[in-house]
């Protein structure tokens, strides 16, 4: 009886000792090093998502892309209706052109197209020189600009080189145009300037000397007070841009060797 006991008891004992197997190889299994997984890397994203950089004229003026674009689309669209005249004086510049309503009455001798926009600097004038200034072909390009390049902290011998990659465009493209610079004018807002300008005005002269078909122009000593100073009456309210008074004496100033030099350009006066 007692073997018959026994023998009951051998499929107990039999399937304890293999769930203890299980837990035991379970266990074991379970303290190994779990396989490491590749996990690939985000997808690239797509080009339209890539800003572009700011190069060129736009980054050397750190003026941006399309500051002025607006005005001058407005330069062509106005061009398709009204077709500048031929054998014409560009005035090409900033703000001191652009608000110049007087313009061309004051040259009535000659054709004249204003191409002035406001807060520009130099290397402005070389980026759109292809769309404002070239298509029309002038005889005489007449050129201020540069204080706000001073304004901007670009010293004296920057503007100078920004002026003179200018004309290599203007020269390039225009062999037989007359490129007229005039010095900057004193003002009272920018007074601690006055030694800048004054220096790129003399540089401007130097420059300009002896060379064909390039003219100076000096308005500033017409511009400055007997006094050495500014004047206040000469200036608008903001003590920047020139009055009416002003507008009369920088046109005085300017006007005998723009009529003479469109002249030896072969140019006839109304």
């Amino acid at each position: 009886m007692r073997s018959l006991r026994f023998f009951r008891r051998v499929p107990f004992l039999s399937l304890t000792l293999n769930l203890a197997l299980a837990v035991a190889l379970r266990a074991q299994m379970s303290t190994q090093e779990a396989p490491v997984t590749e996990v690939s890397p985000p997808p690239a994203p797509p080009a339209s998502a890539v800003i572009p950089s700011v190069t060129g004229t736009a980054a050397l003026s750190g003026t941006g892309a399309d500051k002025w674009e607006k005005e001058i689309a407005a330069f062509e669209a106005k061009d398709k209706e009204t077709p500048p005249p031929a054998d014409g004086v560009v005035f090409a510049g900033s703000s001191t052109l652009r608000l110049w309503k007087t313009l061309a009455a004051e040259f009535p001798e000659v054709p004249v197209i204003n191409r002035g926009f406001g807060g520009s600097r130099m290397p402005d004038l070389t980026r759109y020189a292809d769309r404002i200034i070239i298509p029309y072909k002038p005889r005489l390009v007449v050129v201020y600009s540069g204080g706000n390049d001073i304004n901007a902290k670009k010293t004296p011998a920057e503007l100078m080189a920004s002026t003179v990659a200018l004309d290599e465009k203007l020269r390039a493209a225009l062999p037989d145009t007359t490129i007229v610079h005039v010095t900057l004018n004193p003002t009272i807002k920018r007074l601690e300037q006055e030694p800048q300008v004054r220096e790129y005005n003399k540089l401007l002269a130097a420059y300009c000397a002896g060379k064909p078909k390039v003219v100076f122009i000096d308005t500033y000593s017409k511009m400055i007070g007997p006094d050495g100073k500014p004047q206040d009456k000469l200036l608008k309210v903001d003590k920047l841009h020139p009055s009416d008074e002003g507008y009369k004496r920088f046109a005085a100033a300017m006007k005998p060797a723009i009529l003479k030099a469109y002249q030896d350009a072969g140019g006839k006066l109304k």
